[in-house]
C-alpha cells in the first residue's frame, strides 16, 4: 500500500516521448486572447532541466455526471458505469526538487528556478466505476503557470487516472529486462481502511500526465515546456467507492525539460 507522502516515479518514457513529439511538431496552443498559436519548431535549442516537487494540490469541481451505458465488444454487450468530473480544476504549487542529476550533489536536476509557482489545470476527469478494477480513467485539459500572480505560461495536458505504468514487462529475453522498475500494478488504485470503523477509509488514485505548451514571459520567454506530472489523488470514502468525486487532495512530482531557442 502506498503512502500519500511518497512521491511516485516519473520515468514514464512513453509519456515523455509523447510530450517531446507534440512540442517538436508544433501543437497549436490557444493564446490569452483565444487566437491559435503555433509553438516554436525551429532549432537550435538550449535544453534546460525541469525537476519540481508538486505540493499542496487539490482537484475540485462543482458537480459530477454519473451514468451507465453499453458497448458491444467481441460480440458481447458490456455495461459501462462512468463518472465524469467536468470543468474541474487541478491546482498545485511547483518548486525545485533539489535532487541531483549526477554524482556531484551540487549539480541539480532543476535549472528553472524562475518558473517556480503554481499550475492550474482546467478540464475533464473521467473515471471508470464498474468492476473489475474501478476508478481507472483519463483526464485532459488546459493549463497555466502563474508566478508572482502573473500568468507566464500556458498549454495543454492529458494523462491517465488510476493506472500504473512503472511495472516490469513480461517480454522474454535479456534485452527486455532493463525496461522499467517493477513498482506498480497495472491498476494504481488503493483503498486503505480506518481502524474504526473499517468500512470507512481513504482512496488513493494515481495520476500521470504530460504538459506541453509555451512560456511567454520572463527569462524563459519563447520557450517550449515538455514535462510530465505524476502523483496521487486522495479522498475519503467507504470500501465501495470515494464519498465525493469533486474534492481530492494531490501531491507528487514533475520532471522534464524546457526548450529555449538559442540566441547566439
Amino acid at each position: 500500500m502506498k503512502s500519500f507522502k511518497r512521491y511516485r516515479f516519473v520515468s514514464a518514457s512513453a509519456i515523455i516521448a509523447v510530450c517531446a513529439i507534440a512540442a517538436y511538431f508544433g501543437l497549436k496552443q490557444q493564446s490569452a486572447v483565444g487566437e491559435p498559436r503555433a509553438m516554436l519548431t525551429d532549432p537550435p535549442w538550449c535544453v534546460f532541466g525541469w525537476s519540481k516537487d508538486i505540493c499542496d494540490g487539490s482537484l475540485g469541481a462543482d458537480a459530477i455526471k454519473e451514468y451507465s451505458c453499453f458497448r458491444v465488444i467481441n460480440g458481447s454487450l458490456v455495461e459501462c458505469k462512468t463518472v465524469e468530473v467536468n470543468n474541474a480544476t487541478l491546482k498545485f504549487t511547483v518548486a525545485g526538487s533539489g535532487a541531483a542529476c549526477g554524482n556531484a550533489a551540487d549539480v541539480k536536476c532543476d535549472e528553472t528556478e524562475k518558473l517556480d509557482g503554481a499550475i492550474y489545470i482546467t478540464g475533464d476527469f473521467i473515471f471508470r466505476k464498474n468492476d473489475p478494477c474501478p476508478f481507472r480513467g483519463c483526464w485532459k485539459g488546459e493549463w497555466k503557470l502563474v508566478v508572482d500572480d502573473v500568468t507566464i505560461g500556458f498549454g495543454q495536458g492529458h494523462g491517465t487516472l488510476g493506472t500504473g505504468s512503472h511495472r516490469a514487462p513480461t517480454c522474454i529475453g535479456p534485452a527486455n529486462q532493463f525496461c522499467s522498475p517493477d513498482c506498480e500494478k497495472c491498476a494504481d488504485v488503493t483503498f486503505i481502511p480506518n481502524s474504526d470503523p473499517p468500512v470507512q477509509g481513504t482512496w488513493f488514485v494515481g495520476l500521470e500526465g504530460c504538459l506541453s505548451g509555451v512560456i511567454d514571459q520572463g527569462p524563459f520567454k519563447s520557450s517550449e515546456v515538455c514535462v510530465v506530472i505524476s502523483g496521487t489523488l486522495r479522498t475519503p470514502g467507504s470500501s465501495g467507492e470515494p464519498s465525493n468525486f469533486t474534492s481530492w487532495e494531490f501531491c507528487g512530482a514533475s520532471d522534464g525539460t524546457v526548450l529555449a531557442k538559442c540566441e547566439q
